[in-house]
């Protein structure tokens, strides 16, 4: 499988979370957001015209931009102009990323402890952990339930030794390597009590996990999305 530049990836998430955007907008939002790599405007240009090539987006008439933002309101605020894009297929673009990125890929280890789910899933949180796929969903959607827990970390070696002296049981656990700090705004929330994906990230996660039809009340939610 071909990999999804990181850049890339970092591009495509920030466009499903605005949904209406410029590409200099979306380079301003970006670069202000996150806390790690930035992106030039040659990075932002070269994902637009990819995706516009692919009719995920499209460029927007300037008299419809309105109508666009009330339709699509934007977890983030960017500027826009006469150069405006617009998300027309979210999940065919969720369905892009899954093509050059796997949950497996970046998985780190799994393994199964004694412990009940809730107490694994509080002390992962002390230990840094930011909670993703099925246990991220659960925060969004209340009748959503897993049988295991499923997180980034970015000390899994550290965290590994941690739990290998734990006493072995049912409860599985998996730990993935984020792609980006889990300090980022598009990628991690951070309720004070615990830390686990955005809306976005999540649904990002469940198609690169094979699951997207379980993302349903996520993908009505942020896309009006039927699945």
């Amino acid at each position: 499988m071909k990999h999804m530049q990181k850049k890339t990836l970092l591009v495509i998430c920030a466009i499903l979370h605005t949904n209406v955007f410029s590409q200099r907008g979306l380079q301003t939002l970006i670069n202000e957001t996150n806390n790690g790599d930035h992106v030039s405007l040659g990075n932002v240009n070269r994902v637009v015209s990819e995706l516009e090539r692919l009719k995920y987006i499209q460029r927007s008439p300037t008299e419809m931009l309105s109508e666009m933002i009330e339709k699509r309101p934007s977890t983030f605020t960017v500027d826009t102009n006469r150069n405006t894009f617009y998300l027309v297929e979210p999940l065919g673009l969720l369905r892009y990323i899954h093509m050059f990125r796997t949950m497996e890929d970046i998985l780190e280890f799994r393994l199964k402890v004694r412990s009940p789910i809730e107490d694994v899933t509080a002390e992962m949180t002390r230990q840094g952990a930011a909670l993703c796929l099925g246990s991220a969903q659960e925060r969004y959607s209340p009748y959503f339930r897993v049988g295991e827990v499923s997180m980034y970390h970015e000390g899994p070696k550290r965290l590994y030794k941690y739990l290998k002296t734990a006493e072995a049981g049912e409860t599985v656990i998996n730990v993935y390597r984020p792609q980006f700090a889990l300090s980022e705004k598009f990628f991690i929330q951070d309720d004070k009590k615990e830390r686990y994906t955005t809306r976005v990230q999540t649904v990002i996660d469940m198609f690169c996990d094979d699951k997207g039809a379980y993302s349903k009340p996520l993908l009505k939610e942020l896309w009006e999305v039927e699945v």
